[in-house]
């Protein structure tokens, strides 16, 4: 007797792993891992017409600010390192999914941004870091976020994953949070509001 593959079996575990990666969202009442000497100063964001993809849902730069600033407080409010660290970026494009037609068109959000991070001596990182957020997988996203959520959802998901991504790059850049690591030539010794 010969055992042949199934597919349906196939598929049917394809979409457990597929659910199984769709991850808890992340708990941050709980004290973080300290990023050195690393405390939030201000938290800037800059919304100015940015650009917005094709069938995009529309948001003001009012909403994009707020939501970002909310994600941002929310997360680097919690390291309490002894340096003041600000944290700058602006929104240069996003995509807020609509609806699609179900397993044909799947539309997904997608946010661009480039962030800075100063202390009140100058700015560390040469050149603005270019980050692309996601929604990520969930099960509100697999038939496309554009059917499944609001438009707020969206910003709020695509806020929260900005900041985490925020996070990631100050973490490959732990010279940074010393209390002593040199400044940019040139900037301003503290960042415009």
């Amino acid at each position: 007797m010969t055992l042949r593959p199934n597919p349906r079996f196939f598929l049917i575990g394809l979409m457990a792993v597929i659910l199984a990666a769709c991850a808890a969202p992340e708990d941050l009442s709980k004290a973080p891992e300290p990023l050195g000497d690393f405390s939030l100063g201000y938290n800037i964001v800059v919304v100015d017409n940015p650009k917005i993809g094709p069938l995009s849902r529309k948001a003001t730069d009012a909403e994009w600010k707020a939501s970002l600033e909310q994600a941002i407080d929310e997360r680097f409010s919690r390291f309490k390192g002894e340096g003041t660290y600000h944290i700058a970026i602006k929104v240069q494009a996003y995509a807020l999914a609509q609806t699609g037609i179900p397993l044909v068109v799947k539309p997904k959000s997608v946010l661009l941004i480039s962030a800075n991070v100063w202390t009140p001596y100058g700015k560390l990182n040469a050149e603005p870091e270019n980050l692309t957020v996601w929604e990520g997988v969930s099960e509100k996203t697999l038939l496309g976020s554009g059917l499944t959520q609001t438009r707020e959802e969206q910003m709020r998901k695509l806020s929260v994953n900005a900041a985490r991504k925020i996070e990631e790059w100050l973490r490959e850049h732990p010279e940074w949070f010393t209390g002593d690591a040199p400044v940019q030539p040139g900037t301003s010794p503290q960042p415009a509001k």
